[in-house]
């Protein structure tokens, strides 16, 4: 068994656009960033959290590992073990949302989809699939979304059988402090979220997150 949250920590940046040292089930890229202010880019001082929202629910994914090490920060991981903190999806959307708690938007963000994980927690790295997450298409398998005057956004669309473990693997650029000569340090981090269907949901049906424990 290979361990898929290893391979996130291994590059700050991750792989280039159109090629991947993840999942080898398929990679699929939906677009890239097109020019935005150093002041809407740049990393937060702090590694951001990440919720997985819909509504008024709200349910916090997990951090595995993190390099913030570029703005002074936290480095940990690969983890032995992961926990998976579970969403039940219910209701009635195609698409799900999840928020981070900055308005700074990523430069990259990659969705990791895995069916399953062995008994450490960590999922077979050729069972996946890799999405790389285009900005502002909202047609796309994978959005990501900001302009600053609210938190940053990854938008994910689902259809029936789209549960599994996901593993979002997010980077930021540090602008600041910084001369034009100088090559730009990235931070960046990964968390981790089970994603359960409820048996008879439909793919025109709206998501509603429900956390462990509601009714």
């Amino acid at each position: 068994m290979t361990a898929a949250v290893m391979v996130l920590g291994a590059t700050g940046c991750g792989p280039a656009p159109g090629q991947s040292d993840g999942p080898t089930g398929g990679t699929r890229q939906d677009g890239d960033t097109p020019y935005l202010s150093d002041a809407l880019l740049t990393a937060p001082l702090e590694p951001p959290a990440l919720s997985l929202v819909a509504g008024a629910r709200r349910e916090p994914l997990r951090r595995i590992m993190v390099d913030w090490s570029a703005r002074g920060g936290p480095v940990t991981g690969p983890p032995r073990h992961v926990d998976w903190p579970a969403a039940r999806l219910t209701g009635t959307t195609r698409r799900v949302t999840m928020e981070f708690g900055t308005a700074q938007l990523p430069s990259r963000v990659v969705l990791y989809r895995y069916p399953g994980t062995g008994a450490d927690g960590i999922p077979d790295e050729d069972a996946g699939t890799e999405t790389i997450c285009g900005y502002s298409t909202p047609a796309a398998s994978c959005s990501r979304t900001g302009g600053g005057d609210r938190p940053a956004q990854v938008d994910v669309a689902l259809d029936v059988e789209a549960g599994g473990y996901w593993v979002v693997h997010a980077a930021w650029p540090v602008l600041v402090g910084r001369s034009s000569t100088e090559q730009v340090p990235v931070v960046s981090a990964s968390w981790v979220v089970r994603v359960d269907q409820m048996e008879g949901r439909h793919a025109d049906q709206r998501d509603e997150v429900a956390v462990p424990g509601d009714p």
